[in-house]
């Protein structure tokens, strides 16, 4: 599995300065899962099984990797999702999400309950995992700062703006994760970039 960084895509990077500057990113809409494909989900398929993770893995290895900053914790820890996944496809119920959500919940769960092992600070951002693996290009200050200020909020906080912005969640998808309404993360979203603002204020970060 590639070792990508949390900046390691430009549009990840933007969103969230796109974020901070009161310009909304574009988002996919939020489909359902296709019936006939969870079927076989359900049934034990293996070659949907087998799409689901070449779909879903690289997303979940990103954000695994963003909070534990080691690549061979994020390889098992994204392993761990599907298995967990495997085991529990039965008890999932399609309420108008894709499956990203319920995998994105079972890795933030995964990551709280080996929170010692995982997490050295509560951190919810690694500076560590931003440089990409074979890429000569030395990581800027900027994004050293971005990082740094991100991290530095309320681990709530910096959860919901990591997830919205740098992993490209929708709206819907982290009410799903955190168990709230669309209304609900769109008042924490507020609130929390102002604090971000608040801590890269003295920074003077650009686009």
């Amino acid at each position: 599995m590639p070792a990508v960084g949390i900046f390691g895509y430009a549009a990840t990077w933007h969103g969230l300065l796109l974020a901070l500057s009161g310009v909304r990113p574009a988002e996919a809409p939020d489909v359902s899962p296709d019936a006939s494909f969870l079927d076989a989900l359900h049934r034990g398929d293996h070659d949907a099984w087998r799409r689901l993770f070449e779909d879903e893995s690289p997303a979940l290895y990103r954000y695994a990797l963003s909070r534990l900053g080691n690549r061979e914790d994020a390889e098992d820890v994204t392993n761990h999702v599907f298995a967990e996944a495997w085991n529990a496809i039965g008890r999932f119920r399609d309420e108008g999400h894709p499956l990203r959500a319920w995998l994105f919940g079972i890795a933030r769960r995964l990551a709280s309950r080996h929170h010692a092992r995982f997490m050295a600070r509560n951190a919810q951002v690694s500076i560590e995992s931003m440089q990409l693996e074979g890429s000569s290009d030395a990581v800027s200050v900027e994004q050293i700062a971005l990082a740094e200020a991100l991290a530095s909020l309320d681990p709530a906080q910096t959860e919901l703006l990591s997830l919205r912005f740098i992993h490209g969640l929708s709206l819907a998808e982290v009410a799903a994760i955190f168990k709230t309404s669309v209304d609900g993360v769109k008042g924490r979203q507020r609130r929390s970039l102002e604090a971000l603002r608040e801590r890269l204020a003295p920074q003077d970060i650009d686009p």
